[in-house]
Protein backbone atom coordinates (compact mmCIF):
# COMPACT_ATOMS: atom_id res chain seq x y z
CA UNK A 1 0.00 0.00 0.00
CA UNK A 2 2.79 2.41 0.91
CA UNK A 3 4.53 1.73 -2.39
CA UNK A 4 1.32 2.54 -4.27
CA UNK A 5 0.97 5.85 -2.42
CA UNK A 6 4.60 6.73 -3.16
CA UNK A 7 4.16 5.87 -6.83
CA UNK A 8 1.04 8.05 -6.92
CA UNK A 9 3.06 10.93 -5.40
CA UNK A 10 5.78 10.39 -8.05
CA UNK A 11 3.24 10.47 -10.87
CA UNK A 12 1.48 13.53 -9.43
CA UNK A 13 4.80 15.35 -9.05
CA UNK A 14 5.77 14.55 -12.62
CA UNK A 15 2.37 15.70 -13.95
CA UNK A 16 2.40 18.95 -11.97
CA UNK A 17 5.94 19.66 -13.14
CA UNK A 18 5.01 18.83 -16.74
CA UNK A 19 2.06 21.25 -16.77
CA UNK A 20 4.13 23.89 -15.01
CA UNK A 21 6.93 23.57 -17.57
CA UNK A 22 4.41 23.72 -20.42
CA UNK A 23 3.00 26.92 -18.97
CA UNK A 24 6.49 28.37 -18.51
CA UNK A 25 7.40 27.40 -22.06
CA UNK A 26 4.31 29.20 -23.41
CA UNK A 27 5.26 32.31 -21.42
CA UNK A 28 8.81 32.22 -22.80
CA UNK A 29 7.49 31.82 -26.34
CA UNK A 30 5.12 34.76 -25.80
CA UNK A 31 7.94 36.95 -24.45
CA UNK A 32 10.24 36.08 -27.36
CA UNK A 33 7.46 36.81 -29.86
CA UNK A 34 6.87 40.14 -28.12
CA UNK A 35 10.55 41.03 -28.33
CA UNK A 36 10.54 40.24 -32.04
CA UNK A 37 7.23 41.81 -33.04
CA UNK A 38 6.94 44.70 -30.62
CA UNK A 39 10.60 45.61 -30.23
CA UNK A 40 12.84 44.44 -33.09
CA UNK A 41 10.28 45.18 -35.80
CA UNK A 42 9.45 48.53 -34.23
CA UNK A 43 13.15 49.34 -34.11
CA UNK A 44 13.24 48.58 -37.84
CA UNK A 45 10.33 51.01 -38.40
CA UNK A 46 12.17 53.66 -36.38
CA UNK A 47 15.26 53.09 -38.52
CA UNK A 48 13.15 53.61 -41.64
CA UNK A 49 11.72 56.82 -40.13
CA UNK A 50 15.27 58.01 -39.37
CA UNK A 51 16.36 57.36 -42.97
CA UNK A 52 13.30 59.22 -44.19
CA UNK A 53 14.15 62.20 -41.97
CA UNK A 54 17.72 62.12 -43.24
CA UNK A 55 16.44 62.33 -46.84
CA UNK A 56 14.13 65.20 -45.87
CA UNK A 57 17.03 67.07 -44.27
CA UNK A 58 19.15 66.52 -47.39
CA UNK A 59 16.37 67.86 -49.62
CA UNK A 60 15.94 70.96 -47.46
CA UNK A 61 19.71 71.55 -47.35
CA UNK A 62 20.07 71.32 -51.14
CA UNK A 63 20.28 75.00 -52.05
CA UNK A 64 20.47 74.20 -55.78
CA UNK A 65 16.90 72.94 -55.84
CA UNK A 66 14.12 75.49 -56.36
CA UNK A 67 11.80 75.91 -53.36
CA UNK A 68 8.82 74.37 -55.20
CA UNK A 69 10.77 71.18 -55.93
CA UNK A 70 12.02 71.02 -52.33
CA UNK A 71 8.46 71.39 -51.07
CA UNK A 72 7.19 68.61 -53.34
CA UNK A 73 10.06 66.27 -52.46
CA UNK A 74 9.52 66.83 -48.72
CA UNK A 75 5.80 66.18 -49.13
CA UNK A 76 6.47 62.99 -51.13
CA UNK A 77 8.97 61.73 -48.55
CA UNK A 78 6.49 62.38 -45.76
CA UNK A 79 3.81 60.51 -47.71
CA UNK A 80 6.07 57.45 -47.78
CA UNK A 81 5.82 57.18 -44.00
CA UNK A 82 2.09 56.41 -43.99
CA UNK A 83 2.78 52.69 -44.37
CA UNK A 84 5.29 52.86 -41.52
CA UNK A 85 2.73 54.60 -39.33
CA UNK A 86 0.18 51.82 -39.83
CA UNK A 87 2.76 49.12 -39.12
CA UNK A 88 3.99 50.91 -36.00
CA UNK A 89 0.51 51.50 -34.61
CA UNK A 90 -0.34 47.80 -35.03
CA UNK A 91 2.31 46.79 -32.49
CA UNK A 92 1.86 46.74 -28.74
CA UNK A 93 2.83 50.18 -27.46
CA UNK A 94 3.52 51.36 -23.95
CA UNK A 95 1.70 54.47 -22.77
CA UNK A 96 4.88 56.58 -23.03
CA UNK A 97 5.61 55.14 -26.46
CA UNK A 98 2.11 55.95 -27.68
CA UNK A 99 2.46 59.53 -26.38
CA UNK A 100 5.84 60.07 -28.02
CA UNK A 101 4.70 58.47 -31.27
CA UNK A 102 1.74 60.86 -31.34
CA UNK A 103 4.19 63.74 -30.82
CA UNK A 104 6.31 62.36 -33.67
CA UNK A 105 3.30 62.27 -36.00
CA UNK A 106 2.41 65.83 -35.00
CA UNK A 107 5.99 66.88 -35.71
CA UNK A 108 5.85 65.19 -39.13
CA UNK A 109 2.69 67.17 -39.84
CA UNK A 110 4.55 70.35 -38.78
CA UNK A 111 7.42 69.53 -41.16
CA UNK A 112 4.96 69.16 -44.02
CA UNK A 113 2.99 72.28 -43.09
CA UNK A 114 6.13 74.44 -42.72
CA UNK A 115 7.64 73.13 -45.95
CA UNK A 116 4.38 73.70 -47.85
CA UNK A 117 4.29 77.32 -46.65
CA UNK A 118 7.96 77.84 -47.61
CA UNK A 119 9.15 78.19 -44.00
CA UNK A 120 12.12 75.85 -44.52
CA UNK A 121 13.94 76.98 -41.35
CA UNK A 122 10.92 76.03 -39.25
CA UNK A 123 10.69 72.78 -41.17
CA UNK A 124 14.37 72.07 -40.39
CA UNK A 125 13.78 72.70 -36.67
CA UNK A 126 10.79 70.34 -36.75
CA UNK A 127 12.99 67.74 -38.49
CA UNK A 128 15.57 67.97 -35.69
CA UNK A 129 12.77 67.63 -33.12
CA UNK A 130 11.52 64.52 -34.94
CA UNK A 131 15.02 63.05 -34.84
CA UNK A 132 15.14 63.54 -31.06
CA UNK A 133 11.74 61.88 -30.71
CA UNK A 134 12.97 58.93 -32.78
CA UNK A 135 15.97 58.56 -30.48
CA UNK A 136 13.67 58.59 -27.47
CA UNK A 137 11.39 55.98 -29.05
CA UNK A 138 14.41 53.83 -29.80
CA UNK A 139 15.50 54.05 -26.15
CA UNK A 140 12.04 52.80 -25.16
CA UNK A 141 12.51 49.79 -27.45
CA UNK A 142 15.78 48.89 -25.76
CA UNK A 143 14.28 49.29 -22.27
CA UNK A 144 11.21 47.21 -23.15
CA UNK A 145 13.30 44.45 -24.76
CA UNK A 146 15.48 44.42 -21.63
CA UNK A 147 12.35 44.05 -19.47
CA UNK A 148 11.17 41.13 -21.63
CA UNK A 149 14.58 39.46 -21.30
CA UNK A 150 14.39 39.85 -17.52
CA UNK A 151 10.96 38.19 -17.63
CA UNK A 152 12.41 35.29 -19.63
CA UNK A 153 15.27 34.95 -17.14
CA UNK A 154 12.82 34.84 -14.21
CA UNK A 155 10.77 32.17 -15.97
CA UNK A 156 13.91 30.14 -16.69
CA UNK A 157 14.96 30.41 -13.05
CA UNK A 158 11.60 29.20 -11.79
CA UNK A 159 11.63 26.35 -14.32
CA UNK A 160 15.06 25.27 -13.08
CA UNK A 161 13.78 25.47 -9.50
CA UNK A 162 10.79 23.26 -10.37
CA UNK A 163 13.11 20.75 -12.02
CA UNK A 164 15.37 20.65 -8.94
CA UNK A 165 12.35 20.26 -6.68
CA UNK A 166 11.06 17.39 -8.80
CA UNK A 167 14.46 15.71 -8.73
CA UNK A 168 14.70 15.98 -4.93
CA UNK A 169 11.17 14.61 -4.50
CA UNK A 170 11.89 11.73 -6.88
CA UNK A 171 15.15 10.90 -5.10
CA UNK A 172 13.45 10.94 -1.69
CA UNK A 173 10.61 8.77 -2.92
CA UNK A 174 13.10 6.42 -4.59
CA UNK A 175 14.97 6.09 -1.31
CA UNK A 176 11.70 5.48 0.54
CA UNK A 177 10.68 2.80 -1.95
CA UNK A 178 14.12 1.20 -1.63
CA UNK A 179 13.77 1.24 2.19
CA UNK A 180 10.31 -0.30 1.95
CA UNK A 181 11.56 -3.03 -0.37
CA UNK A 182 14.47 -3.83 1.97
CA UNK A 183 12.18 -3.74 5.01
CA UNK A 184 9.74 -6.01 3.20
CA UNK A 185 12.52 -8.50 2.45
CA UNK A 186 13.69 -8.38 6.05
CA UNK A 187 10.16 -9.00 7.30
CA UNK A 188 9.73 -11.74 4.71
CA UNK A 189 13.01 -13.32 5.86
CA UNK A 190 11.93 -13.19 9.51
CA UNK A 191 8.60 -14.79 8.66
CA UNK A 192 10.31 -17.57 6.77
CA UNK A 193 12.70 -18.16 9.70
CA UNK A 194 9.83 -18.12 12.15
CA UNK A 195 7.81 -20.59 10.13
CA UNK A 196 10.77 -22.91 9.71
CA UNK A 197 11.31 -22.99 13.49
CA UNK A 198 7.77 -24.25 14.05
CA UNK A 199 8.11 -27.04 11.50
Amino acid sequence: MRVAVLLFVVMATILVNHFSMRSQSAKIQEAIASIYKDRFMVERYLFDYAQNLQHIAEVMDDEHQPLAIQQQLVHDLLDETKVLKEAYINTELTQLERLQFTQLMDTYADIDRYAASGAMDSSRRATRKAQHLLNSLSDIQVAEAHAQMNKINRINSSTALYARFELVILLLIGLMIQALVLASRSIQGLRTEGLSQYN
